[in-house]
């Protein structure tokens, strides 16, 4: 788990500060260590947190933690896909700059 978060650091942290348009040659590798360290995170917490219970109820808390997490996912989808597939808007209504996290990124 600490090589992935480390990787996607060191991928990440270079094009933080960076002003002009980034390509997904820029994010992508990021981006692909990100997923594999949220999906091995969680795997890694929800089984450190079930092994707290007895077994009975430790898979109900399991299949409960994989409905949340798959539920998050897509909320997630939902929320940002209007980024990912083009929305028409002017700039000041736009409904996307409230997700924005650095000013120098242009929505």
């Amino acid at each position: 788990m600490g090589w992935l978060g480390l990787a996607w650091l060191l991928h990440y942290l270079p094009f933080w500060p960076m002003t002009r348009v980034l390509y997904p040659h820029h994010y992508l590798p990021a981006y692909v260590f990100s997923c594999m360290f949220t999906g091995v995170s969680a795997d890694h917490l929800l089984k450190r947190f079930i092994s707290l219970f007895k077994p009975s109820t430790a898979s109900v808390i399991q299949y409960f933690g994989v409905v949340l997490l798959c539920a998050s996912t897509a909320a997630s989808f939902y929320i940002m896909s209007p980024i990912v597939y083009g929305y028409d808007s002017d700039a000041e209504d736009n409904p996307m700059l409230k997700y924005q996290v650095n000013t120098h990124w242009d929505f």
